[in-house]
């Protein structure tokens, strides 16, 4: 059976090769990302369904998934960022964008679908990676 997979980052580095090695395995992919140009282009290069948008904009997420179609099968959020700056140099405007888009685009992303088959959040710790189903404290099976 294919599985609709949308990949949030999908034009990024980890995004888009995910993105390619599920379109191969015969997966149908929607990528989202903010770069429309790299977006494209890796659209095309898979047939996938797309996205362009910010994941700090509020209503991206529920617009991907009117975009993305009827069913999600799974979400990927590779999204993220990283400040360098010392910590006497980050501003409460830098924390906020931190947490925006590494930590509240992550769980804002899982709530928008309401139309997922089946849809687990990783976390992923050094060797081991725990699973949880969305919505509840039940463990996801692999």
């Amino acid at each position: 059976m294919t599985r609709q997979i949308i990949i949030y980052g999908g034009s990024g580095g980890i995004g888009g090769a995910l993105a390619r090695r599920l379109s191969a395995r015969g997966d149908r992919v929607h990528l989202v990302a903010r770069d429309r140009e790299r977006l494209t282009s890796l659209a095309e290069e898979m047939d996938a369904g797309f996205t362009v948008g910010d994941v700090t904009d509020p209503d991206l997420f529920t617009r991907v998934a009117d975009e993305a179609g009827d069913f999600c099968d799974g979400l990927v959020y590779a999204v993220g960022t990283i400040n360098l700056r010392s910590l006497q140099r980050l501003t409460e405007d830098d924390f906020l964008t931190e947490f925006r888009v590494n930590a509240l685009g992550a769980a804002l992303r899982s709530t928008a679908n309401r139309r997922l088959r089946r849809a687990c959040l990783s976390a992923n710790s050094g060797d081991t990676e725990t699973r949880w189903a969305v919505g509840s404290s039940k463990r996801c099976s692999r």
